[in-house]
């Protein structure tokens, strides 16, 4: 079912890694292809092909079924050609297989039901599914259609995988000392009578292969009030309802239309913030896939700005472990005043990263107590650019001992437990409200059960460190107390690594 603009802004609308990114089985897009009587390249099988019937029909019978106990058998089997159909991705999971295959017995004696498997390859890689008919064959011809869905997970798919199909019977009741055979038949006239065939879902292609950005490269510099050109392109060829174009902040959106490739032009703001945004093509395929491709711009002023100041004057901390942003603005010769907090034309650096650090996007983070400042520079040093930004980090109510806790190495899903000494520095009561642990860490403690805690009391808090990926992992422990208003922030780190 085609989707209009509606669509389009639900899509847009919608947040990135929310996106359902699996198609609808329902609209799944699919292949017919028809059982021939010719051999195939694989040993003892017929072809199994888009093509329709090319001969007059074709008898293929089972073996006489007299004296044989009930189960199920094959009466022939039938794959595709090398390099058919040619697609790689993977079969969407509950995806449906519909088979018709004309087929009656010989005799009335015996029960027997028509059976179908739908498989890849010859041996079989992957079972697609198994249909078998609720009703009986009998000794009139006529067409049975069966139809099973794929399982609950996805299918991969390579380009060199072959569709097969091999058509049998599943037989309840013997025909006991009567004879009995199980007729199949195909070719015939093309989606008429005797026309064996299967419904088989394509495979769908990657997500990533179905939407791409070719332009703007990645990382391309465009200023405040230009417009920028950006090319959607479907390296898969899927065909799409609908696609667009979203952006961060105030770029917005912008519809792109169904005909890919497709180029827009994108207005840039001329009072947007400098800094990188991402842009994200969203789509809709008519087979019911949403589809994203993503690249990072940078909106910059090409001239250089003629001063540059902070929003706030100094940073006053209330405890350790906590954050807080600096604003930048930069005043250029045109009058205008742009927001540079987090342009690549602005650098940062603290005095003295032990008392406070300062990272790419001007986030300052309070480690332990001290005074230190942060520098902001704007482009060359050499421009004399720069402003100076006073950091203040007051003692907290308590001691730990140590002040950091660093697990080094650990076996990636493996727990490490590690300990520290909380000491009341006061001479005042300290009641300690909660400690909680973030990231891949987590803490118990005898604190809460101890307080209030006289003045140079202690308690002990144990952090346990269980990595959930390989490489440098960080956390904090958070110490909520009644002296401070917010928890006071215990760094903690490890480095995880594979087992």
């Amino acid at each position: 079912m085609p989707r209009g603009p509606a669509t389009l802004v639900a899509l847009l609308t919608l947040p990135i890694a929310g996106l359902a990114l699996l198609p609808n089985p329902a609209e799944a897009e699919t292949t017919t292809y028809h059982l021939h009587d010719e051999p195939s390249t694989t040993a003892g099988l017929g072809q199994l092909t888009t093509r329709g019937p090319d001969r007059p029909r074709v008898s293929v019978r089972s073996e006489d079924l007299k004296g044989q106990a009930a189960g199920s058998a094959v009466i022939r089997s039938f794959d595709t050609p090398a390099g058919v159909p040619g697609l790689g991705g993977f079969i969407p999971a509950n995806s449906l297989v519909t088979v018709t295959l004309w087929m009656k017995t010989s005799t009335a004696f015996g029960t027997v039901l028509p059976q179908a498997t739908v498989r890849l390859n010859t041996p079989a890689t992957a079972t697609l599914c198994t249909a078998t008919g609720a009703a009986a064959l009998t000794t009139t011809l006529q067409p049975v259609t069966l139809s099973c869905t794929t399982g609950a997970a996805p299918i991969a798919m390579s380009t060199t995988d072959r569709v097969a199909i091999s058509a049998g019977y599943l037989m309840t009741v013997g025909p006991g000392r009567k004879k009995l055979r199980v007729v199949l038949r195909i070719e015939g006239r093309l989606n008429a009578r005797t026309d064996s065939r299967v419904v088989v879902p394509n495979p769908v292609p990657p997500i990533g292969d179905l939407l791409a950005i070719t332009s703007p490269a990645e990382g391309t510099v465009v200023s405040p009030g230009q417009s920028l050109a950006v090319t959607i392109t479907s390296p898969a060829a899927a065909t799409f309802d609908v696609v667009g174009l979203a952006g961060e902040g105030e770029i917005g959106m912008i519809d792109v239309g169904n005909i890919l490739p497709g180029q827009v032009s994108l207005p840039i703001p001329p009072d947007m913030a400098c800094r990188t945004y991402t842009l994200t093509a969203v789509g809709a395929t008519v087979s019911g896939q949403d589809a994203t491709a993503t690249v990072l711009i940078d909106v910059e002023r090409p001239d250089t700005p003629i001063a540059i100041s902070t929003l706030l004057p100094q940073i006053l901390f209330e405890v350790q472990g906590s954050f807080f942003p600096i604003g930048m603005l930069a005043r250029f010769a045109d009058e205008s005043l742009l927001d540079v907090t987090e342009s690549s034309n602005v650098h940062y650096v603290s005095a003295d990263p032990t008392v406070a650090t300062v990272d790419a996007s001007g986030i300052v983070t309070a480690i332990a107590p001290g005074t230190t400042s942060v520098r902001a520079t704007y482009g060359d040093p050499a421009d004399n650019l720069a402003v100076e930004i006073p950091v203040t980090v007051p003692p907290p109510p308590f001691a730990t001992v140590p002040a950091a806790l660093d697990f080094g190495e650990q076996d990636v899903g493996t727990p490490a437990s590690r300990s520290f000494t909380l000491t009341n520095n006061g001479t005042a009561p300290l009641r300690i409200l909660s400690v909680g642990g973030t990231g891949d860490f987590t803490s118990a403690d005898d604190c809460g059960s101890a307080s209030p805690l006289d003045g140079g009391a202690a308690c002990t808090i144990t952090v346990t460190f269980s990595p959930t990926a390989v490489g440098l992992r960080t956390g904090t422990v958070l110490i909520e107390n009644d002296f401070n208003s917010v928890p006071v922030g215990f760094r903690v780190s490890g480095t995880g690594v594979g087992q």
